[in-house]
């Protein structure tokens, strides 16, 4: 008989996931567990056709549970991912598990799981599993997830139509479900390869209903166009994402930064209050204001400077030292160099040159 593994350390959606697989595959024997340990000990002397596992659970996690037990193909494993583990979500992609479902999982979810584990066992007992490899129809660099980071959208999708239409050429007896099936998992994985570009949590959703959108089709061309539309309204969708996900980081980092303009702030520091990399996140502030980190920096710690010099009588070493200036000879000449004038001959222009008022120091 064939078997499925469930482990989630969430007991409730445990039984549940148990209780539909139950229902909706009866013919299998479904084993469960509550963490990681136990299910490597069962799964290293029993094995599994399929293998369901949740990615954050306490003592050891999906993916170290996955390194422990030997790559099999053999095996169709399905990562389970809440909402706030996306980034984990994303290294499943690239590790090219076979499926990933985000909690809270749909019924239609678990009805087209139901379909893929059925197809997976049939294929395995007819000792096929996962014999459909396409790369003679398609160009290589179109099979290669890692690669895809090179290509354009329109390189990707020109090339992913004509791999179809030469399949259907050469192939026209082979079947479409299967076909279906190996170009979403395809997809899949290469949006793991893309997502540090421009997919998103949104894309990677409308990604996960892609077979669902190609399951109806009877031809190649159909799935083709299948395919292609839901391609670029991944691609669309993830481009909106983005701008607005780096709209909503570049505030955060102003934020940071009016926080903390007279301590020491360094880029590295900046990023990780936003879980970015330095370099992403210079560029982007080059991209929002026009100017680089350190400059915008500069421009608001002086912009304070103004403030103080305006509206207090401290001296011009306690403002230095106020907006994050290790001297106040480095601040002044910061100073001069953006405003034209020296911090005193700025308090004395601003208070109509009252004697006395003009001293740097």
């Amino acid at each position: 008989m064939a078997r499925i593994v469930i482990v989630d350390d969430e007991l409730s959606q445990l039984k549940l996931l148990r209780d539909i697989l139950k229902r909706l595959c009866p013919e299998y024997e479904i084993v469960i567990f509550g963490e990681s340990k136990a299910a490597m000990e069962y799964l290293l002397e029993h094995g599994t056709e399929v293998l369901l596992v949740d990615i954050r659970m306490p003592g050891m996690t999906g993916f170290e549970l996955l390194s422990h037990i030997p790559g099999d193909e053999e095996m169709m494993v399905v990562v389970i991912s809440a909402h706030s583990d996306f980034e984990y979500a994303r290294t499943a992609l690239r590790k090219g598990v076979d499926e990933y479902l985000l909690k809270p999982v749909s019924k239609k979810e678990l009805d087209r799981l139901a379909s893929q584990i059925k197809r997976h066992v049939e294929e395995v007992e007819r000792g096929r599993r996962k014999s459909f490899r396409p790369p003679d129809f398609f160009i290589p660099r179109a099979t290669d997830p890692k690669a895809w980071k090179e290509m354009g959208e329109e390189e990707l999708l020109w090339a992913i139509r004509d791999g179809l239409l030469a399949m259907e050429g050469e192939r026209p007896d082979y079947p479409i479900g299967d076909a279906a099936s190996y170009l979403a998992l395809l997809l899949k994985q290469g949006a793991g390869a893309l997502h540090e570009h421009y997919l998103t949590e949104s894309g990677l959703r409308q990604l996960s209903g892609m077979e669902r959108q190609m399951a109806g089709c009877k031809t190649f061309g159909e799935l083709s166009e299948a395919a292609l539309r839901s391609i670029r309204q991944v691609f669309r969708v993830s481009r909106l994402d983005h701008a607005s996900n780096m709209a909503d980081s570049m505030e955060r980092c102003k934020c940071y930064i009016e926080r903390h303009f007279s301590e020491p702030i360094s880029l590295t520091e900046l990023s990780g209050q936003v879980h970015l990399s330095p370099a992403y996140v210079s560029s982007m502030f080059k991209t929002f204001t026009g100017v680089g980190y350190k400059e915008y920096l500069t421009q608001v710690r002086l912009r304070h400077a103004c403030d103080m010099l305006r509206q207090t009588g401290m001296k011009v070493y306690e403002i230095a030292r106020e907006t994050g200036y290790v001297d106040h000879l480095s601040f002044i000449k910061s100073f001069k160099k953006e405003m034209g004038l020296t911090p005193g001959e700025y308090r004395m222009m601003i208070k109509g040159g009252r004697e006395g008022e003009g001293n740097d120091r």
